[in-house]
Order: structure tokens, then C-alpha cells, then sequence
């Protein structure tokens, strides 16, 4: 059974020193890791999971990701990252993220663009079209 999409996602991540490069920040792909695992978190146990478009021969691709970043944090930094649905446009459904300091600085933000794609033919599934 599935239930519905929550509004929005928040949680708290803490910079390690594996997450880091030599200056103490933390590495940009670690970030994006990070936006796409809130990103599933945040649809865990709902029609649109991995689990259940894997059930139906579907899957999320991602074909779109602006990211705005004022600053990278530093190694032990705590951060919150929270994640909710935009909207849909044409055959894609956009998600944004915010991503601060405990104390409340907004230090980066993103956009995606998620397509439902059939993971047979790689191609949008009948009903979207």
C-alpha cells in the first residue's frame, strides 16, 4: 500500500572527512549524492518510489539539473537539506532543494527535471502521451 506524497522533505546530513577535498569542503558530488538520495527519500513509500515504478517496468530519469551553491560546507558542518515537487512541465516533473547551515544560512539550491521512463523501450509510457 502507498501513501501519499508528503509536501516537502527535510533532513540533516553531517560532513564527514571522507566528504571532503583537501580544503575541508565538501566535495560537489557528495552534494548532488545527496539531493538525489533526499530526492528518493522523499518519495519512498508512495505510488512514485524506485520500488513502485520498478514493479511496473518503469523508472525515473533525471534530464535536467541547475544548481546554485554560495558556499560548500566544511568538514563536521551540520546541514539541512529539504526537497518538495515544483511542477509538472510537459513530460517532466521538476523538484527544487534547499540546503542550510544549522543555523538557518541558505547555502545552496537546485532544480531537477524527472522524466517516467518505460525500462523496456526507454521511452515515456503510453499513458503520458
Amino acid at each position: 500500500m502507498t501513501t501519499p506524497i508528503p509536501e516537502a522533505w527535510k533532513g540533516q546530513r553531517e560532513v564527514e572527512s571522507f566528504d571532503v577535498d583537501t580544503e575541508g569542503r565538501l566535495r560537489p558530488h557528495v552534494l548532488f549524492a545527496w539531493l538525489l538520495s533526499a530526492a528518493w527519500s522523499h518519495a519512498r513509500g508512495t505510488a512514485w518510489s524506485f520500488q513502485e515504478l520498478s514493479a511496473r517496468q518503469l523508472m525515473w530519469v533525471l534530464n535536467k539539473f541547475k544548481r546554485t551553491i554560495k558556499r560548500l560546507p566544511k568538514w563536521e558542518e551540520r546541514i539541512i537539506i529539504e526537497t518538495w515537487g515544483k511542477r509538472i512541465e510537459r513530460f517532466s516533473a521538476l523538484r527544487d532543494f534547499a540546503v542550510t547551515s544549522a543555523a538557518g544560512e541558505k547555502i545552496a539550491s537546485a532544480t531537477t527535471a524527472w522524466m517516467i521512463l518505460d525500462a523496456r523501450s526507454y521511452r515515456p509510457p503510453s499513458w503520458t502521451t
